[in-house]
């Protein structure tokens, strides 16, 4: 029990939370706030373009044919139309879920797609699949702004199921 005290706590809490949230707002209100007028101005490009983000293919693996084995690798594909969007402003992700005893589902793991070719706002992005832990699973992905100077995917609502 000595290691849950109140002084462990706030130390944690400081070194966790408060101080990463300093150097954050510094930098954002740097230089008269430049970085929160470049995350202000992605947003409103990202927000207006978003809408032109289309799938033209995936290749992903199916759970419904065959289990996922563990050690198995699985190669995954996703191409997008990104319009005038960076492939940097697109995160792709595929998720493996499963559904506990009374039907609910949980994300098991979830693996992120890097872009690997780039043509006229047509991207193609890969993943090598790897997972950790064997059985039957439901395999979606999603795509989502991306940005590193958010501080969570969180802080940004942009998120379309394929």
């Amino acid at each position: 029990a000595c290691n849950f005290t109140t002084n462990r706590m706030l130390s944690d809490y400081i070194s966790q939370y408060y101080e990463p949230q300093s150097v954050r707002t510094a930098s954002i209100v740097a230089d008269d706030y430049k970085v929160a007028r470049e995350i202000a101005a992605w947003k409103k490009h990202l927000r207006r373009e978003w809408q032109n983000v289309g799938v033209i293919s995936m290749v992903k693996p199916d759970s419904s044919h065959e289990d996922i084995a563990l050690g198995k690798e699985f190669m995954a594909e996703v191409v997008l139309s990104i319009g005038d969007l960076q492939p940097e402003d697109v995160g792709v992700e595929m998720l493996f879920a499963a559904s506990d005893n009374k039907g609910k589902l949980h994300i098991q793991e979830s693996f992120e797609f890097k872009p690997v070719e780039n043509s006229d706002g047509v991207v193609k992005y890969q993943a090598s699949l790897l997972p950790q832990t064997t059985g039957m699973y439901q395999v979606a992905a999603r795509i989502y702004a991306k940005n590193p100077l958010l501080p969570h995917r969180q802080d940004f609502e942009l998120v379309r199921w394929l």
